[in-house]
């Protein structure tokens, strides 16, 4: 089995005036006064944090509102955060809760009834433990899950466990997909940015606005979705949309790791990621980037790697075997 697991500068960043339809999502935290476009260390510093008893390694910081998101909320929107995050970056995600009943069918049915009249319908979500609804708005999503307990399995959730209200309570999910502009030291190089000619597309994730994510200056020429090396290869860009990257530099890049899966539950598939520390700072834990996966061979990848491998005057990291 494959142990696999799927920025800051000195200045705080300008913010980017928004799209049209993740603005119908903004309206609302506008009307409501949450601060969702403000750094997280901003928003630490006016409303103070307290530890997540359910996980050591998180705080939670809650914002103050002038009106309900939705009536019946146990707490205005919070965000969390840990050790690794960028608290330069606005949060990207924001969590509340409805909690009046102990019947987690009639949390969920009371949240939906709140939330219809302002969003639309959304999508019925298919999770067999759980009952869901979400919306989308550009790169912003919006979702309402509770947990039935006759569905959940004992000991797969901490908060449960320490706070047994949290078993049968709705819970609310806010991503604003609010990103920054690209720092004016990013600018040249992507101005001179070549293509890195990976055999596939960076594979689509659940958030699009990450703590890498820049919004593409229009002022710059557009690049097809992919990978992207600056000319001088001390930044490494991954255009996820066309208007949005991701933006790694390279003095941040610990790793190239490829994971040949020769089986197991998912058939067979190879993974190009690339693990990095913040700031590069290697005494924090690194984080994964995925470049690119390719499923039915566990060689697909091979040669791309070892191109990227030279490109970053880094070694490639193998691991092959079944995933369970």
């Amino acid at each position: 089995m494959l142990p696999l697991k799927s920025l800051r500068g000195l200045r705080l960043p300008k913010f980017r005036s928004s799209t049209k339809t993740e603005q119908i999502l903004w309206d609302r935290l506008d009307r409501c006064g949450l601060d969702f476009r403000q750094p997280m260390i901003e928003l630490i510093e006016r409303y103070g944090s307290k530890p997540a008893i359910w996980s050591e390694q998180l705080e939670i910081c809650t914002l103050e509102s002038k009106l309900d998101f939705i009536p019946g909320l146990a707490h205005p929107p919070a965000f969390q955060f840990g050790p690794e995050t960028d608290l330069l970056k606005p949060p990207n995600a924001l969590f509340c809760v409805v909690q009046a009943s102990p019947d987690h069918r009639i949390n969920y049915a009371k949240a939906i009834a709140a939330l219809r009249p302002l969003f639309g319908e959304g999508t019925v979500g298919k999770a067999s433990n759980t009952a869901s609804r979400d919306w989308q708005f550009g790169h912003a999503t919006l979702s309402c899950t509770v947990w039935p307990p006759q569905s959940q399995a004992p000991g797969r959730n901490r908060r449960h466990e320490v706070f047994p209200e949290t078993k049968t309570e709705a819970s609310i999910w806010i991503s604003p997909a609010y990103r920054t502009n690209l720092p004016q030291r990013f600018i040249e190089d992507c101005k001179t940015a070549r293509v890195l000619p990976a055999p596939a597309a960076p594979p689509k994730r659940l958030i699009a606005v990450g703590a890498l994510t820049y919004n593409w200056p229009s002022a710059l020429p557009e690049f097809e979705t992919g990978l992207y090396l600056s000319a001088n290869e001390q930044t490494l860009i991954k255009r996820i949309t066309p208007t949005l990257i991701d933006i790694l530099p390279r003095p941040w890049i610990r790793a190239v790791c490829l994971a040949r899966i020769t089986g197991g539950r998912g058939g067979q598939e190879a993974i190009l990621t690339l693990k990095y520390s913040p700031s590069g700072q290697v005494e924090r834990a690194a984080r994964t980037m995925t470049l690119c996966d390719m499923y039915g061979d566990p060689h697909a990848l091979d040669a791309f790697a070892n191109e990227v491998s030279a490109r970053l005057n880094l070694p490639v990291e193998i691991i092959e075997g079944p995933q369970d």
